[in-house]
């Protein structure tokens, strides 16, 4: 279980990143002022999908540890979230 832990903590740390990278790109355009900015997709995009993901990979941490300590939910949980964050690079850089 300690593995698994530690995978599930290794994965959240590029979402936790992008997370916060997201935090300040909004906090820029909210402070440039200009209109329309931020629309409710880039709110979505940059801070809600990513709140989402750490909030899932920590919630299913926090259920598979204080239950029955069975590591496979957390490990498959681990493994999607980590393979997502693949796709979302692609789509925050601005595609291939």
């Amino acid at each position: 279980m300690r593995a698994v832990n530690i995978f599930a903590c290794v994965t959240s740390l590029p979402w936790l990143g992008l997370l916060i990278s997201g935090r300040d790109l909004l906090g820029g355009l909210v402070r440039q002022r200009v209109a329309g900015y931020p629309n409710s997709e880039q709110v979505d995009f940059l801070l809600i999908t990513l709140a989402v993901a750490v909030i899932a990979l920590f919630a299913c941490a926090f259920a598979c540890n204080a239950g029955r300590k069975q590591p496979f939910p957390l490990l498959f949980v681990s493994l999607i979230i980590l393979l997502a964050v693949v796709p979302f690079f692609m789509m925050y850089g601005g595609g291939v």
